[in-house]
């Protein structure tokens, strides 16, 4: 998903705001075993605006009921008309620790992400990365997630409270034209929420930002409640009474100030399984 694309049938996707001729082509597998998976793809894009190339890879292993262990790779590169160059590259590990008889669970992944972009380049390049304008900027960091939850049962069976912390950190250092930088920042923070019935519960959560360098503080929270409208389903509403902007933690939670309104999905084969398989015979033919 592109964050750039204009809401607009027919918006323009990068910096260039044209029209042209482009050719693309994608290659990609997928080997599966008991136990694990790996899967790839590499993609090229040659058009009238620049030339852009892509890999992204892909492995899994399960460690056992409720654990499963995860990595990846991506790579991208833009190459514009006046010979400008964008690129962005991310390698990330991921454990997760899920026992389906437990009422703990625990979630860790550590990334380290490398960005980069010639003079001539905006913040709306379609890789998004941040552009300094006239002057070019490299930027490396490490970034680290951890987040520890406990509920009072098990998950979807109404299990009245769920609480949760976690704690991001991460290393900046980067470079803009000819002034350099770096830092050390990160983000505690909680979550608490009770169910009101099977399909309503309310929360309220908080987080600080610490920029240690800087000595700057920066603080998010607020109320919220949410609704499961169906199975795998679930949509909540807030306001953070104060926030901040932090692109590295802001994935996972909402820390700006102001309303908000989120939605998550759960699926996998099993959820996705009828509705693929109808549309099969629908376009096809065939028997259940």
């Amino acid at each position: 998903m592109n964050a750039f694309q204009p809401v607009t049938s027919g918006g323009y996707v990068g910096q260039d705001q044209i029209n042209g001729d482009y050719a693309a082509a994608t290659l990609g597998a997928t080997y599966r075993q008991a136990l694990w998976s790996v899967n790839g793809r590499l993609e090229y894009r040659n058009a009238d605006s620049g030339d852009r190339w892509g890999i992204t890879t892909n492995f899994l292993r399960t460690l056992g009921q409720g654990k499963t262990l995860a990595s990846g790779i991506k790579a991208y590169t833009i190459k514009d008309r006046s010979g400008a160059v964008a690129t962005y590259a991310t390698a990330d590990v991921a454990l997760a620790f899920r026992p389906l008889d437990s009422r703990w669970s625990v979630l860790e992944r550590l990334e380290l992400r490398h960005e980069s972009a010639d003079a001539g380049f905006t913040d709306s390049n379609a890789l998004g990365v941040p552009a300094y304008g006239s002057g070019d900027q490299v930027t490396s960091r490490i970034i680290n997630n951890l987040a520890v939850n406990y509920r009072t049962g098990p998950e979807g069976l109404g299990h009245g409270t769920e609480a949760t912390l976690y704690y991001g950190a991460k290393y900046v250092a980067g470079r803009f034209a000819d002034d350099t930088y770096d830092g050390y920042i990160d983000v505690t923070g909680f979550e608490l929420r009770q169910d009101v019935g099977t399909r309503f519960d309310i929360g309220m959560s908080g987080s600080v930002q610490h920029a240690w360098s800087r000595g700057a503080w920066s603080w998010s929270g607020g109320p919220s409640v949410g609704v499961s409208p169906a199975q795998n389903t679930w949509i909540s509403a807030g306001y953070n009474m104060s926030g901040y902007r932090d692109r590295d933690f802001e994935d996972d939670r909402y820390t700006r100030q102001g309303p908000y309104v989120t939605m998550r999905l759960k699926f996998d084969q099993t959820t996705l399984g009828p509705a693929v398989g109808g549309a099969t015979r629908a376009l096809f033919g065939g028997q259940r």
